[in-house]
């Protein structure tokens, strides 16, 4: 294990020049202010304390020289100034600056071609790289520097320096590229590369950092595995690029990891935009099932030029173990492919869809659509438009036991809203008409209908409250929903699920998605929202909404398509919010009338001084009591820690955990992650990263999985 970590820290450091990452700050370097903004294309302002003309338009300058232009800028003890052949030499003392340059040298020749110069301070004025050289020719915004030691810091405070014998920053290519590159960390040589490259701006390639994970086998619980990874990343073009990652699980044996993705659309006819990517995995003669292991995964979405939009997913495993056993991933049951064919126009919309699955984990079969076509069309008239919707799918089930067959939908809506001062009334009718063809040679048909009600009327206010200006909304709403009563329990399930009722759908009709159950209603649901802020929304805000439904009838269609007893009344449900410029505390409770509890309820508080000063707490209690708290908070401009836990309160074990620090300047970064998880098999983890900003970095995917578990972290700076 000593070994590991020992060959581990190597990798760390010889493989992060592997692309550019920036930091959150910039370093920032002065510049002398002596280039003149007035002057036009051909003018050239000259002084000195003595001047001397050698020729038709040359000049010798002797004494505090100072040469300026459109273009640049240039102070010298003496020059010599050629204007027939647009060309300067500065000697003694030589400060030169344009838009994109500033150097400071002992002898300088410019030209409208070229600058070159010997003995230079340099510093570039959009990045603030900076350094000495022993010579420098500056030629179109490509610099080539000999004998030179490179920096993104602070000209007064160099943390990381390159040395090399040859430095070339093309802009064009956008590379740097360093020859016989030394570079060292407050002064400590840390790596050296006969040619070092880099890209100057966006992602380059190269080695990232490899990561160290401990795990446990599934089958037994008691071992102590480890997992390394070693990752290369290729940027192949500006519309392309591969991520191959060689891995070895002590428990398994090594892991071929790539991922392939590309930007379409520039070169191919009829298409706008559209993107693909294919991931692919192989683990070779796995040690415990003694056998070739693997996944394929391609993805991929079009844009057409008319409107049209084309998306895929096709996913296949070696076996159905293939996730508990390489990722402990127990609870995906399946993996399910598809291609859509989606059109959306004024007119019609329409969406064609087929899919496939292969079940994992000993998961069961369900139906899918091969094929399932939607269309909607707007029929207009001088009164009111009316919308058809028609859902036509073929269901198919890998299960030779289940009852698949074909369902065609049509879904007609008429509505109206009508609009006086502060009140909307919007009565709304809908028609299901439902024929099933099932491949036991049996059929049926179903018809319902639906009468939907719902007015609300608004109360707007302002006020004063202790010499401050508020605004109050009121908004009370009411709604009554009729649906006719069909027994169902013939009809297949091919796709319905209960909704969860809570406060945003309380006003709705329907229990169930998909169109296999549609209930029976009669109901009477009420609230009201409310929202008090002040009258420029800059300071506090304060929402609330409170909402309960009346059922009318006795009985209410179950999932099985019969009919069940239910409750005169639904649980009320409020929800309550208040905002103020850096805090957030959101509540939401669904109490039960009958039995006088409260069935579920959360709380969250979100606190956000600065982008590293932050808290965020989550609780739920929703059958199992939960709690999230996540946070950052600075010790100084430089030093933040960071961390996430999450867990079921009546569970010791921990959900998730992650703990980490990190420092921060202009130049470069350094975060130290630890993870922890309970369900995964990678379920303790230590990840480091090094950034050297406009250079590399160690690990530049790390920041992402901070923020999965502290969604704000940084968000200011992103």
């Amino acid at each position: 294990m000593k070994n590991i970590l020992a060959l581990f820290i190597l990798f760390s450091l010889l493989f992060q020049f592997a692309s550019a990452s920036s930091s959150t700050k910039l370093c920032k370097n002065s510049y002398p202010a002596f280039k003149p903004n007035n002057l036009l294309n051909n003018d050239i302002l000259i002084e000195a304390n003595n001047t001397e003309m050698t020729g038709k338009e040359v000049f010798n300058l002797f004494g505090n020289v100072q040469v300026s232009s459109k273009n640049y800028s240039f102070k010298a003890d003496d020059a010599f100034i050629d204007t027939n052949n647009n060309l300067v030499i500065g000697n003694g003392n030589v400060s030169f600056l344009n838009d994109f340059l500033y150097l400071k040298s002992k002898k300088i020749d410019i030209s409208d071609e070229a600058l070159t110069g010997d003995y230079v301070e340099f510093s570039f004025i959009e990045s603030g790289s900076n350094g000495t050289a022993k010579k420098i020719n500056y030629k179109d915004k490509n610099t080539k520097l000999i004998n030179t030691t490179f920096s993104n810091c602070n000209s007064s405070s160099q943390d990381w320096t390159i040395k090399s014998s040859e430095l070339t920053l093309n802009e064009e290519k956008n590379l740097g590229t360093a020859k016989n590159a030394t570079l060292s960390f407050f002064g400590l040589p840390i790596f050296y590369h006969p040619e070092l490259t880099w890209p100057l701006n966006g992602r380059g390639s190269g080695f990232l950092s490899p990561t160290f994970s401990k795990y446990k086998e599934l089958q037994n619980n008691n071992s102590s595995e480890y997992k390394i990874s070693i990752p290369y990343y290729f940027n192949i073009a500006k519309d392309r690029d591969l991520l191959i990652k060689v891995e070895n699980l002590s428990s398994r044996g090594n892991n071929l990891y790539s991922k392939y993705r590309q930007l379409i659309g520039e070169n191919l006819p009829y298409v706008k935009a559209g993107n693909f990517e294919i991931e692919n995995q192989f683990l070779e003669n796995d040690k415990i099932s003694f056998r070739n292991r693997w996944f394929n995964k391609f993805k991929g979405k079009v844009e057409l030029e008319n409107q049209t939009f084309v998306e895929t997913e096709i996913s296949n495993t070696s076996d159905s173990n293939y996730f508990s056993d390489i990722f402990s991933d127990g609870s995906t049951k399946r993996l399910l492919s598809y291609l859509s064919v989606t059109h959306d126009s004024e007119d019609i919309d329409f969406r064609l869809q087929l899919e496939d699955e292969e079940i994992l984990n000993n998961g069961t079969n369900s139906f899918l659509n091969f094929p399932k076509l939607e269309i909607r069309k707007k029929l207009k008239n001088k009164f009111n438009p009316i919308d058809i919707y028609i859902n036509a799918t073929n269901f198919k089930n890998k299960d030779l036991n289940a009852l698949d067959g074909q369902r065609f939908h049509i879904e007609t809506s008429l509505e109206k809203s009508i609009h006086k001062d502060n009140f909307l009334f919007t009565p709304t009718l809908k028609l299901y008409n439902s024929k099933y063809s099932l491949n036991n040679n049996t059929e049926y048909n179903r018809s319902i209908s639906n009468l939907s009600l719902k007015a609300e009327s608004s109360y707007h206010e302002s006020y004063n409250f202790r010499n401050k200006d508020y605004f109050l909304s009121l908004t009370p709403k009411i709604a009554f929903n009729y649906t006719s009563k069909e027994q169902q329990n013939m009809l297949p399930n091919f796709d319905s699920e209960r909704i969860v009722i809570d406060s945003y759908n309380l006003f709705n009709s329907q229990n169930y998605s998909g169109y296999d159950r549609i209930n029976n209603d009669k109901s009477l649901a009420y609230g009201l929202d409310s929202l008090i802020s002040d009258n420029d929304f800059n300071g506090k805000v304060i929402n609330f909404s409170i909402g309960q439904k009346y059922f009318l009838n006795n009985s209410v269609l179950n999932l099985d398509g019969n009919f069940e007893n239910q409750k005169s009344s639904s649980n009320i449900y409020s929800d309550l919010s208040l905002t103020s410029k850096n805090k957030n505390l959101a509540a939401s409770i669904s109490y039960n009338p009958y039995n006088k509890k409260i069935d579920m309820s959360s709380l969250a508080y979100n606190y956000q001084e600065s982008p590293k000063k932050l808290l965020g707490i989550a609780y739920v209690n929703d059958d199992k009591e939960s709690i999230k708290i996540n946070g950052s908070y600075p010790i100084n401009e430089n030093l933040h820690f960071f961390g996430s836990t999450s867990k079921f309160i009546n569970s010791s074990r921990i959900h998730k955990n992650l703990l980490g620090f990190a420092y921060e300047t202009c130049c470069w970064e350094a975060r130290i992650v630890k993870t922890e998880s309970d369900s995964n098999l990678l379920s303790n983890s230590l990840e480091f990263e090094l950034v050297f900003k406009d250079l590399a970095s160690t690990s530049p995917m790390l920041k992402d999985k901070i923020k999965q578990q502290i969604p704000n972290y940084l968000n200011l700076y992103d």
